[in-house]
């Protein structure tokens, strides 16, 4: 899944999403003001969360997971 179907479907049904870069536990969810929160509760902007995150490889390789 590429990171703009998995954005837009945790912001619209409020669902967890996963890179594969990240770790076993790791997953983040998209809030309706487009706020990302992680799995330990951090929230940041997307932007602020895209910034160390904008190579080519973090375009694709999302997915859905269920908690």
């Amino acid at each position: 899944m590429t990171r703009f179907e998995a954005f837009e479907k945790s912001a619209t049904t409020g669902c967890a999403i996963k890179h594969r870069f990240f770790s076993e536990e790791e997953f983040i969810t998209i809030n309706p003001y487009n706020k990302i929160i992680t799995d330990d509760g951090y929230r940041f902007s997307i932007d602020e969360f895209l910034k160390y995150r904008n190579s080519k490889e973090w375009e694709t390789d999302w997915e859905v997971i269920e908690l």
